[in-house]
C-alpha cells in the first residue's frame, strides 16, 4: 500500500492497516469515547451526505461550532472527504450571550457564504 497523500487517504489507510483501533477522546470530565476507525469513517460519510444536502461542495467552507469530539470529528472528517474548509469556531453555548452570536456572525460575513453546523445546545 502506498503512503497516504491526502487526510482523507490517512483514514482510509487507517480502516483498511488498523480497523481494530481508532480515536480516543475526552467526552467530558471523568468521561473516556472511542471511536474506531472504520465507524469514524461511517459517520463522516453520513455527515458529508447531510452537508451536500445543505448544498456544500467541493470547495466551500464549513464553520463547525460543536462542542464534544464525538459531534465535531465527524463533520470535519466529511469536510475532508468532500474537499470542503472544515472551519473550526468556538461551540456556542445556548445563553442568551449576543457576544458568541456576534463572533459567529463575523465569522459567517468574512468567509463566503458557509454553511454552518451546530450542535444542539446553540
Amino acid at each position: 500500500m502506498t503512503s497516504p497523500r491526502t487526510l482523507p487517504d490517512l483514514l482510509f489507510h487507517a480502516c483498511a492497516a488498523h480497523p481494530n483501533h481508532g480515536l480516543t477522546f475526552a467526552e467530558a470530565p471523568g468521561s473516556v469515547a472511542r471511536v474506531p476507525y472504520p465507524a469514524l469513517l461511517d459517520q463522516a460519510r453520513v455527515r458529508l451526505a447531510g452537508l451536500r444536502t445543505l448544498g456544500a461542495r467541493k470547495g466551500d467552507e464549513v464553520v463547525i461550532s460543536i462542542a464534544l469530539p464525538s459531534g465535531f470529528l465527524p463533520v470535519f472528517w466529511a469536510c475532508q472527504l468532500g474537499g470542503m474548509v472544515a472551519v473550526p469556531a468556538a461551540p456556542l453555548t445556548g445563553s442568551a450571550d449576543t457576544v458568541e452570536l456576534e463572533r459567529l456572525d463575523a465569522i459567517c460575513r468574512t468567509l463566503q457564504r458557509p454553511v454552518v453546523v451546530c450542535d444542539d445546545r446553540a
